[in-house]
């Protein structure tokens, strides 16, 4: 069972609330840096103390909820209360890395199945004419003469 939130805690949330519910996408991105929701601008916005979004837990939970949704989107790059640390900066730079290199063999790729259907073409020409040749052979063997 939920615990009872206090009266203050709860106009904290419902303005929160109120305040996304407001919100686009595009509106989100005035409130976001470095990847992440700028709480105290967020705070400033709602009326609420920035202290009030790190200690109320009920609020806490109801801003993660949003910023999972934004992170969905692509919106923000990390959720709110995460620190931004190097981790996430490698880890950016490494899919930056990931993306180029698969470009790279993805091009690559198109370029080698172009390559494996001139060849197969060639083989099917080849063959053709082969099977011309011994149906040639074959006639030329029975009856001495070749055929035009």
């Amino acid at each position: 069972m939920m615990a009872k939130i206090s009266p203050k805690a709860r106009i904290s949330i419902d303005k929160f609330l109120s305040f996304a519910a407001q919100q686009n996408d595009k509106a989100w991105l005035e409130y976001c840096g470095n990847g992440a929701l700028i709480l105290k601008l967020i705070a400033n916005q709602c009326d609420v103390s920035r202290s009030t979004f790190y200690d109320n837990d009920d609020l806490r939970k109801e801003v993660l909820k949003v910023g999972i949704d934004l992170l969905d989107k692509n919106i923000i790059e990390r959720l709110p209360y995460e620190k931004d640390d190097k981790t996430v900066k490698h880890t950016k730079s490494k899919r930056a890395k990931d993306n180029k290199e698969l470009a790279t063999l993805q091009a690559e790729n198109n370029k080698l199945q172009i390559k494996v259907s001139e060849l197969q073409a060639q083989l099917n020409d080849k063959d053709n004419k082969l099977t011309r040749f011994e149906a040639m052979e074959s006639i030329l063997g029975r009856t001495g003469r070749m055929p035009r």
